[in-house]
């Protein structure tokens, strides 16, 4: 059987191709008359088979994709056919330039930087790879800007780092993407965000677009680095206002630092905000910078710190210094640790407004009175402040501090004359209170408050019985004592029918009813509930003078005028004795018959050793002459002895008043003037002539009944040395309230949890806590960040932070 002959087989494009080794080549190098070729060669297959020059008709193919709609589009757009030539170098090829970086001209580096060649998409990246390995990626361009690829080198290099190749530091290297092209496209996009982050491709790519800039806009090289190293500053700058921002918060809100970890730190959390919320600059410095650079660190945070308090001191120091004169006022306390605690505040004149002003906590290694001189001097010249301009020094009545012979007042005081001693206001009439202790009753009755109180608030459950609103009787809150002492009487029924019912109560147990049966026996009686409601009556009127003269802008005159009305109301109580006593009587009867109490005399014997037999079977007879007649006289006797500042010569100050000047011969003013020219005749220039001007103007002028000392300024214009000695009477210290109102700045900061805090820390927090309100005006805020970024950066630092 004869055999059939086989069919010849006809080959299609694609099985001519398939079975061919040759690597495929770039479309882009086709013609038009090309592609026609092979437009006609998909659409009759036969036509492959019968060409003449097979071979050269399938290199100039094989970069043709197998479909037609392909073709199509690239005759439909000729820019896709002349991009890339496969067998042809461009000139901006960057791997022509690895070696020979530093001799590129500045145009061929601007074009090479604007215009570096680039492979089209229909680039062929696996003919430059071996077999079996990843080939470069063309989306990477999009990723990665400053990416570009080599046709020579075969990788990938870095555009900025060819070019601007930074200074190599110690013990550092170059490497892919800079003198050799990066091949290894398995791990591209890791190596690639590791150069990104790289200190040498940072500083490349900030000269390159300096550089960029330069050529744009035709300036000098001077003018260019001038012009980079602002904005490397200024971006370095901005790197450090949201953490100090966030220092400031912290500070501001009194919220601790620091956590057990950095992770539960208050600051590090709040970091963390920001950048949730979109602070880009931030996150970029957290992210990217060293971490020897990121400037969160314990120690940065103290020294961003020192850096606060440092500026806003020289704030409150320069106000002081532009101020004609000011006064000093100290007091010390002890911190949760123990460590002795010297606070300092000034009191001065500034734009019109009375300043009393903190200015830090500094500790005391030793509590004697040299040593707290010493303190005291030192501080201030540290601080730049000029002791000359010292009128007055106010503190409380210790002998240490107040002592006349060997006390500070008196150290200081040897040192600069004008400097003379005030013991606060506030303190005296809490002394005055404290004298009544002399009275057996008054002393009994503030004890017994006072452990009644405790008792109270001891216990949850027993405040649940007997109210919650008890205060405690704090004896160094002056004003709180008084309030407390009024309170207590408002509520004494309550009180004793809760202790009624706690010492019969089977909740409780026996020790705790006992001891509340002795306190409800202790706080009904007769001469305790008289005692009670003279105190609270009068606890009333000093409450409200205690509030005045805790005020910053309360002078010495106006201090007095309010000790003096005291004074007066007590002398009518006194001399109106039986009518006072009377109304307070019935009101002790009004209680005593709400408790089911007795009003009757107390026992008497035959010789009384402890208290007087009082000749009267009246019980409220009794009770005003042996309670309400020795109260009065005890503090009024107490108010004129320890405020007698009338007498004292500073006061003649106060004589440049007109309401004083009107009530004075011109004799008797002469005389004032000479004084105060003894005492501050080296501030006042020609006070004597403008003083007598001073008295004859106000002499023919009507005085506003209203017109207070800090009034008169505006009427002392056209008579300079007057001004400034009305200054110094407003300047001299009151109270030293201003500086144990940091004593409670000072107990919220440093506590149990927070007791191991550094004293240059707790000055800093407790002087930005203090001045809080400053901060509320923005310029203020923004100028005092500017300010610490400066004095941060006095210091070397790894950032650029100054332009020098």
């Amino acid at each position: 059987m004869d055999s059939v002959p086989k069919k010849k087989k006809m080959r299609t494009l694609d099985s001519y191709f398939s079975n061919d080794k040759t690597k495929k080549q770039s479309f882009a190098t086709i013609d038009h008359h090309e592609v026609e070729l092979v437009e006609e060669c998909v659409d009759d297959p036969v036509f492959v088979s019968d060409h003449t020059d097979e071979a050269n008709f399938k290199d100039k193919s094989l970069a043709i994709i197998d479909h037609k709609d392909k073709v199509e589009e690239c005759i439909a757009d000729p820019t896709l056919i002349s991009v890339d030539h496969t067998n042809v170098l461009s000139d901006n090829d960057l791997g022509h330039f690895i070696e020979t970086y530093s001799q590129i001209s500045e145009d061929k580096r601007f074009e090479l930087l604007t215009n570096p060649w680039k492979p089209s998409k229909q680039y062929n990246f696996k003919n430059d790879v071996e077999h079996s390995k990843r080939p470069f990626l063309y989306k990477w361009f999009s990723q990665y800007p400053w990416l570009v690829y080599s046709k020579l080198l075969k990788g990938a290099l870095c555009l900025t780092c060819v070019l601007f190749r930074a200074h190599v530091t110690h013990g550092s290297y170059f490497g892919s993407f800079i003198t050799s092209s990066f091949v290894n496209h398995k791990k591209f996009v890791e190596k690639a965000n590791q150069h990104e982050k790289n200190k040498w491709h940072i500083e490349s790519f900030i000269r390159s677009k300096d550089f960029k800039d330069m050529k744009k806009t035709n300036c000098g090289i001077d003018q260019v680095l001038d012009s980079c190293y602002k904005n490397k500053i200024e971006k370095n700058r901005n790197k450090l206002k949201p953490i100090i921002s966030s220092l400031l918060f912290c500070a501001i809100h009194n919220l601790p630092i620091r956590g057990d970890t950095d992770n539960t730190a208050v600051f590090n959390n709040l970091l963390k905000f920001r950048v949730d919320a979109g602070d880009l600059t931030l996150k970029t410095h957290l992210e990217k910078s060293n971490k020897n650079a990121l400037y969160i660190s314990h120690r940065v945070q103290n020294e961003l710190l020192e850096c606060l308090s440092s500026n806003l001191r020289s704030v409150i120091t320069n106000e002081a210094m532009q101020a004609f004169c000011f006064s000093l006022i100290v007091d010390e306390t002890a911190d949760i640790n123990g460590t002795e605690q010297l606070s300092i505040c000034l009191r001065y004149l500034y734009n019109k407004n009375l300043h009393e002003e903190f200015l830090g906590f500094f500790p005391l290694q030793e509590f004697d009175a040299s040593f707290i001189t010493q303190t005291i001097l030192e501080a201030c010249t540290n601080l730049n402040i000029d002791m000359n301009k010292c009128v007055g020094q106010g503190y409380d009545g210790c002998a240490t501090m107040a002592g006349h012979i060997s006390g500070v007042q008196k150290k200081i005081n040897n040192v600069y004359p004008m400097a003379n001693f005030f013991h606060c206001a506030s303190h005296r009439l809490n002394l005055v209170i404290n004298d009544l202790n002399s009275l057996a009753e008054v002393r009994n009755c503030v004890g017994k408050i006072k452990e009644v109180t405790k008792f109270v608030r001891d216990s949850a459950l027993r405040r649940n019985i007997v109210g919650n609103n008890l205060p405690k009787l704090c004896e160094t809150r002056f004003v709180e004592k008084h309030k407390c002492i009024r309170k207590f009487k408002d509520q004494y029924v309550t009180i004793v029918e809760g202790l009624e019912e706690i010492s019969k109560s089977n909740n409780f147990n026996s020790k705790t009813r006992q001891r509340c049966y002795e306190l409800l026996n202790a706080i009904t009686t007769p001469t305790f509930v008289v005692t009670l409601l003279i105190m609270a009556k009068y606890s009333a009127k000093f409450e409200t003078v205690s509030t005045v003269l805790q005020g910053i802008d309360v002078d010495l005159q106006e201090a007095t005028k309010h000790i003096q009305d005291l004074l007066s109301m007590l002398k009518i109580d006194r001399n109106n004795c039986e009518n006072i006593f009377n109304s307070i009587f019935n009101e002790v009867k009004l209680v005593v018959s709400k408790i089911d109490l007795e009003l009757k005399l107390p026992r008497r014997s035959v010789k009384q050793v402890h208290r007087e037999n009082y000749p009267t079977n009246d019980v409220e007879v009794y009770f005003r002459q042996s309670l309400f007649i020795p109260y009065l006289e005890s503090v009024i006797m107490s108010l004129k002895d320890r405020f007698s500042d009338e007498k004292l010569k500073i006061f003649t100050l106060y004589n440049l008043h007109p309401k004083k000047m009107k009530l004075m011969s011109d004799q008797q003013f002469a005389e004032s003037v000479e004084f105060i020219c003894t005492l501050y005749g080296s501030l006042l220039d020609n006070f004597k002539e403008q003083a007598l001007s001073w008295y004859d103007l106000w002499k023919k002028k009507e005085v506003e009944p209203t017109m207070k000392l800090i009034d008169i300024l505006d009427y002392a214009t056209y008579y300079p040395a007057v001004c400034q000695a009305i200054q110094i009477a407003i300047t001299l210290p009151v109270t030293s309230c201003s500086v144990e109102r940091s004593f409670s700045t000072l107990r919220r900061l440093k506590t149990w949890v927070r007791n191991r805090m550094g004293n240059e820390r707790l000055s800093s927090l407790g002087l930005i806590n203090i001045h809080r309100q400053r901060y509320n005006n923005e310029n203020f805020f923004n100028q005092q960040i500017d300010k610490s970024i400066d004095l941060f950066a006095s210091n070397k630092r790894r950032l650029s932070l100054l332009f020098e």
